[in-house]
């Protein structure tokens, strides 16, 4: 497995997306703070449920304070103008995108997507539900807060080789750059 970093700061906690990815870091034992423009529940108390420290606003000197983070996750609504994102060019602190995220520390040899106009959320939930359930360790990240796991994403014990992942398709362009999976399910397309 990629070795985990000791502190990840994620600029834009706020997000479904960005909130699972800081609770499944922090579940590994990864210190994980973060900020954003404004919190509001589900994923605030989802935060707080697992501890995680925020804080509304982009301030670098809250983000430095106690030293640098080992990696920064940008969200993709913090912009590159953020005080937060130029702070952590100048400080010459790792920067990776969602994607890249999953890409690095989700992603499993046997990866399984899950698309379509509707029902992506609860069919990556209910994939992953079904591995776990036959005694698999899969990595998974789904967007949204489920009843059935304690969150919405997680990073496997098992190693990459010969594991297992699920994940919600995300339709960002980017995202679809970092993660080619090897089987995928259509959920239902609509034409507009």
């Amino acid at each position: 497995m990629t070795q985990l970093p000791k502190h990840i700061h994620v600029i834009g906690i706020a997000g479904v997306a960005t909130s699972a990815l800081a609770i499944a870091f922090h579940d590994k034992g990864v210190k994980v703070t973060g900020s954003d423009k404004g919190f509001f529940p589900p994923i605030s108390t989802e935060l707080e449920k697992h501890r995680i420290p925020f804080y509304a606003g982009w301030h670098p000197e809250e983000m430095m304070s106690g030293g640098a983070p080992d990696l920064a996750i940008i969200g993709t609504a913090s912009g590159t103008q953020n005080p937060e994102t130029v702070a952590v060019e100048q400080f010459s602190v790792t920067a990776l995108s969602y994607p890249e995220v999953i890409g690095k520390y989700f992603v499993r040899e046997n990866s399984l997507v899950c698309a379509g106009t509707w029902g992506k959320t609860s069919s990556a939930a209910l994939l992953s539900y079904i591995l776990i359930g036959s005694g698999i360790d899969p990595s998974y990240m789904f967007g949204g807060v489920s009843l059935s796991h304690e969150a919405s994403a997680k990073i496997a014990d098992a190693p990459p080789a010969g594991g297992w992942s699920v994940f919600e398709g995300d339709e960002y362009k980017s995202s679809r750059q970092i993660h080619v999976p090897n089987s995928s399910i259509t959920s239902r397309l609509i034409s507009c």
